[in-house]
């Protein structure tokens, strides 16, 4: 009866063991097709990032240049703004100035006119 005890503790213990190997096995496939997974994500994420960081730098670079392109055209409106103000002091001026030579040249004209008229009641024209 011992040995029929004994027989049948090796025989469970030998379907543990078989048992456990099987259950190892499976688990030790499962880590295996896990860490392909994992490693096909990190893979996934790391070629996103590269494609990101791709991305950003021709943004920053299209940004540079907007940016550029934005300081020349503000520099060329001040310029602008800056020759429209010397043109509007050249052209008031010369509007000043036209407006004194007009004003003498009616004050001449009208005392040429009285001349004129007091030469004639003179008699002489």
């Amino acid at each position: 009866m011992l040995q029929t005890v004994r027989m049948e503790n090796t025989r469970i213990i030998a379907d543990h063991q078989a048992i456990l190997q099987e259950e190892q096995k499976m688990m030790t496939q499962t880590f295996q097709e896990q860490n392909l997974l994992l490693d096909a994500a990190h893979a996934s994420i790391t070629n996103e990032l590269q494609t990101v960081q791709n991305e950003k730098t021709q943004l920053q670079m299209h940004l540079d240049h907007l940016v550029l392109d934005h300081n020349q055209c503000i520099q060329k409106a001040q310029d602008a703004e800056k020759r429209a103000a010397v043109q509007k002091e050249l052209l008031e001026s010369t509007i000043a100035r036209l407006q004194s030579e007009l004003e003498a040249s009616i004050q001449e004209k009208t005392s040429l006119l009285e001349e004129k008229e007091g030469l004639q009641r003179e008699g002489y024209l």
